[in-house]
């Protein structure tokens, strides 16, 4: 009697298949799934639930201070890195200075970013902490946070004077201040709670204690 065999739901492949392709390829692609370019191959993500809400916390929280000190531009998920004609990757928050808009083209950032973001999901593990760290560094990414709901983590890295990273990431119950952003400071602790802070709250606490 023949068995019959369970038919397993598609996953983001972490396999490079198929032709390379170049990073204008990449950024003239059609279909929207968020992915990185690595080496010539798409390799795409299957974001979580709890990767969607640090997501739009973050991104309300950053993007609202930046715009309101008016330091710069804060950009969410959708906009591609160049690194090279082969390779290229979507930070899933990026901040660039104002005195640095320039790198910002109408599609993509011809140069890195002053902070990138990554919120780390099942898929990209290894790409979050490894390949893209090794990237960021390479580029001269100033700031590299790495938010992990999986694990309940945070890792912050800062680019030293010789171009290598630092972990700058806090002592528990202490904030993270960042450097790239001037005034920003964050509790990693409140990422992880059982409920977020009202991200309107948050900020307009945090911009309180600077005025």
């Amino acid at each position: 009697m023949p068995t019959s065999t369970a038919v397993q739901p598609a996953v983001p492949s972490a396999v490079p298949v198929g032709e390379p392709i170049t990073f204008d390829d990449y950024i003239a692609r059609d279909d929207d799934r968020k992915a990185d370019l690595i080496d010539g191959h798409l390799i795409d993500d299957m974001p979580t639930y709890e990767h969607e809400k640090l997501f739009y916390f973050l991104l309300f929280v950053l993007g609202g201070f930046v715009s309101k000190r008016n330091l710069g531009e804060v950009l969410g998920s959708r906009t591609p890195v160049r690194i090279d004609g082969r390779n290229g990757v979507e930070p899933d928050i990026l901040f660039v200075r104002k005195d640095r808009i320039g790198v910002i083209e109408r599609l993509y950032l011809s140069g890195a970013p002053d902070v990138a973001v990554e919120i780390v999901s099942p898929t990209s593990t290894r790409r979050d902490y490894v390949r893209k760290r090794a990237a960021y560094e390479q580029m001269g990414v100033a700031e590299y946070w790495l938010i992990d709901p999986q694990e309940n983590t945070t890792l912050f890295l800062r680019l030293t004077p010789g171009g290598t990273y630092r972990d700058v990431t806090p002592a528990p119950g202490e904030q993270f201040e960042s450097y790239a952003v001037a005034g920003f400071a964050l509790d990693p602790a409140l990422l992880f709670a059982d409920e977020l802070p009202n991200e309107f709250d948050l900020l307009t606490e945090m911009l309180n204690e600077l005025s």
